[in-house]
């Protein structure tokens, strides 16, 4: 794509903007341990299984041997995540603060479409004092609707026009639901998602860090600066 220009910059969460890897984790160690599971090291160091479900994390940790113990753990798991994880160990990924400020500055539109229930992700855009670098917040899962197609809030956003937005995340669900709108999608390879799942959604650009985002979003503004 030559001479872009985009006005609207849409983010995934986590594995995008911010690693909060550890603070999930301590949200299913909370579980584990209340629910008398073991968290092993080996399982808990490969962030790849940050995607998985709930459910197919409740079977590793419980060995598959307590099968009416679901309940219990997705209830402790959901409510330390959403009620008592404060979120500390989470942080920006480099160069990500200097991405905003500059999108901020240029007057581009910032929005977060996330999974990450919109409670939780409230309260760590709060903590972390982000809440200003982001024209709106939107979530697959609030109180409200606790399940809205990220394609559905890809296309209210994009109001007919999708060629002004692009659509950043490390997800393959990130790619399809930009390619159903006709939205330009860019893979991220440093974040949580499956990377062969990623790369096989076929995104329009794949970056491998958060400094080449950076880079390729500085590209696209000179252009686009050059060309007015």
């Amino acid at each position: 794509m030559e001479n872009v220009r985009f006005t609207k910059y849409i983010f995934d969460f986590d594995g995008t903007i911010m690693d909060t890897k550890e603070d999930v984790w301590v949200s299913i160690g909370y579980a584990c341990t209340r629910s008398g599971y073991e968290l092993h090291d080996n399982f808990r160091s490969n962030p790849v299984n940050l995607s998985l479900g709930i459910r197919e994390i409740f079977e590793i940790v419980s060995s598959g041997k307590d099968p009416d113990g679901f309940e219990n753990f997705n209830s402790l798991l959901t409510h330390h995540y959403r009620e008592l994880n404060d979120f500390r160990f989470s942080c920006l990924y480099p160069h990500m603060d200097q991405l905003l400020s500059f999108l901020t500055e240029t007057g581009r539109t910032r929005i977060i479409v996330s999974n990450k229930p919109l409670p939780p992700l409230l309260k760590i855009l709060d903590r972390h004092n982000l809440t200003r670098c982001f024209d709106a917040v939107h979530s697959t899962d609030t109180p409200a609707s606790p399940s809205i197609p990220k394609s559905s809030i890809l296309k209210q956003i994009a109001q007919g026009q999708p060629e002004d937005c692009v659509y950043i995340g490390d997800s393959f669900t990130d790619v399809l639901a930009s390619k159903e709108n006709h939205i330009c999608s860019v893979g991220v390879l440093y974040g949580d998602g499956d990377q062969e799942l990623l790369k096989n959604a076929r995104p329009d650009y794949l970056v491998s860090s958060s400094a080449e985002l950076f880079d390729l979003v500085m590209s696209w503004e000179s252009s686009s600066a050059a060309s007015n």
